[in-house]
């Protein structure tokens, strides 16, 4: 039965319950037999609270390890998580690492491009300013 159904007819029981119970104790004569029903009914009302109560405490229980599952679940994919967000920072670190260094040997490689180029260059101005030996002429 839905939760709410229940509730709805445990609510509508003990409204029942309670206008019995009035009726025998303030509005029917007071006789024996009366006051005995009164005291059936309210027993039966306490009788019928109960076993609600008892109902509602196993389907909370329920729920709550359902949710306990839940909770431990979600724990440990966070913590999975947690750990693979880890290994990729160290990751990035290294190759930020690497980046650096390639950069750093990229520079040093173009230091000396420029510096062979520089040297090319003058051995190319030393070529153009050389005087082409005269015939006869040893070098």
């Amino acid at each position: 039965m839905n939760r709410k159904n229940l509730e709805t007819l445990v609510l509508v029981l003990g409204l029942l319950v309670i206008g019995a119970a009035v009726f025998f104790i303030f509005i029917r004569q007071q006789t024996p037999s009366s006051i005995f029903v009164t005291n059936l009914i309210i027993s039966l009302g306490f009788l019928i609270y109960v076993i609600y109560s008892i109902l509602a405490t196993n389907n909370l229980n329920r729920e709550i390890r359902g949710l306990t599952k839940q909770v431990a679940a979600l724990k440990a994919d966070i913590t999975k998580k947690n750990s693979e967000l880890e290994q990729r920072a160290a990751r990035i670190s290294t190759l930020e690492g690497e980046v650096a260094e390639r950069n750093a040997t990229i520079e040093s490689a173009n230091a000396q491009i420029a510096e062979l180029q520089e040297n090319v260059t003058t051995l190319q101005q030393q070529v153009q300013n050389l005087t082409p030996p005269e015939p006869g002429q040893h070098i």
